[in-house]
């Protein structure tokens, strides 16, 4: 791993897996802009071929250059209007940049069409609960389920979270339906969340643990994930960035005045993102990884350039180029928002690098958020996180993390 702590990942786009940073990572980002200079002369030889251009807005996705893919995006959709498949690939592109009023236009295009398909409902549902279109959006995934898909449970899942349950509105005898006739075990973690958020919603509070308790197990046994691993790297940050070590750190010559929510999901960072963000100064990124492969990038190549020292990455952080990493970061920033007088990042495991951050971007604002030990843990324990906060299923293993997460902070303090 090239990272300080086991959160230093990306997604592996052929399997849909998280998997560490290495620094095959950071040669396969240089390829990347490579391969984006091949694909520009391919479409100055053929500007009419829409997989050049669908094909260039993924790597600019993945490049984090999220301004330039959407772009990408409007001259593909103008390439072939009256192409809905192409219209719904358009707004993925949006979506995947966090634009999701963006990506409602050209979901909202080809409705008439591909209204009745799985994909178009399937997206068009998420892309409504996101706006806070809950009614359209329930209709959706009604719509949805009625064509009865061989994959239902994310949206059965969302189904109960759009609204409170009721005892004369309520999908629970259906969702015992469903888990009765084995459901594969990755559908049925799905419904196990949904069938618990549903008995809470209803005051039944033990059967709905109980659900909660089968869904948690469900996961924790699909998930790759070393708890004492996890724990080791945590607390190694702290051994590392020890107050004489730290002091020795300099600082970045940045200026910029980014602000960082950080801590464990579910403990009100998005409330405060919304709050900060009301006055249109402060700019908002969705949760990613971009510090993290800032830093990431910086030390693989500190690594690299002195095979000989055997450095590790926590070593290396202690050396590496600060002003660098602030640079790498902002124009990740700047590639995804364009633009702004301050940006938010509410990305919560970035509690990990609270230090590097402050060296990063010594004017940086960095918010902590903090919340009741056990409102916290439960809050996080009946949540289905997608391929993250893999700690988050078993509640041994939540509080032994929660005790390392709380003397990190009680460090970086």
């Amino acid at each position: 791993s090239a990272g300080l702590g086991t959160p230093t990942k990306i997604i592996d786009t052929e399997t849909d897996e998280v998997r560490p940073t290495t620094l095959d990572d950071v040669r396969n980002h240089l390829r990347l802009i490579d391969a984006l200079d091949h694909i520009e002369r391919s479409i100055q030889l053929e500007p009419g071929r829409s997989d050049f251009r669908l094909r260039k807005a993924g790597v600019q996705l993945v490049l984090r250059h999220g301004q330039a893919a959407q772009a990408t995006a409007v001259e593909l959709a103008a390439l072939s209007p009256d192409d809905p498949d192409l219209q719904l690939a358009v707004a993925r592109i949006f979506a995947d940049c966090g634009n999701h009023a963006g990506a409602a236009k050209y979901l909202e295009a080809v409705a008439a069409e591909h209204r009745a398909t799985p994909e178009f409902l399937s997206r068009y549902a998420t892309n409504q609960f996101f706006l806070g279109n809950i009614e359209t959006a329930e209709q959706a995934v009604a719509d949805y389920l009625a064509l009865n898909p061989p994959r239902p449970g994310r949206k059965l899942l969302l189904r109960s979270a759009m609204r409170k349950q009721t005892s004369g509105r309520n999908h629970v005898d259906e969702l015992r339906t469903y888990l009765a006739g084995s459901p594969p075990p990755d559908q049925a973690v799905n419904a196990h969340f949904a069938l618990a958020k549903e008995l809470e919603d209803l005051g039944d509070y033990q059967r709905s643990f109980e659900a909660l308790r089968a869904g948690a197990a469900l996961q924790r046994r699909s998930v790759r994930y070393n708890p004492a691993d996890e724990l080791a790297n945590i607390r190694g940050i702290a051994k590392a960035f020890e107050a004489e070590a730290f002091e020795a750190i300099p600082d970045s010559g940045s200026t910029e005045t980014p602000v960082f929510i950080v801590g464990l999901p579910r403990t009100g960072t998005t409330l405060v993102e919304r709050l900060l963000t009301r006055s249109g100064d402060v700019k908002p990124s969705e949760e990613n990884y971009d510090f993290t492969l800032a830093f990431s990038s910086v030390i693989n190549e500190q690594i690299a350039a002195h095979p000989g020292r055997g450095l590790s990455p926590l070593s290396a952080a202690l050396e590496a180029d600060y002003g660098e990493i602030a640079s790498r970061y902002l124009a990740s920033m700047r590639g995804m928002l364009g633009e702004a007088a301050m940006y938010l990042d509410k990305t919560p495991f970035n509690y990990l690098y609270c230090g590097l951050i402050r060296k990063a971007f010594p004017n940086a604002r960095i918010i902590h958020m903090v919340r009741d030990p056990m409102d916290a843990c439960y809050a996080i324990f009946k949540t289905l996180f997608s391929r993250a906060y893999f700690y988050s299923y078993d509640l041994e293993e939540l509080a032994a993390y929660y005790v390392a997460y709380r003397e990190l902070m009680d460090h970086w303090r």
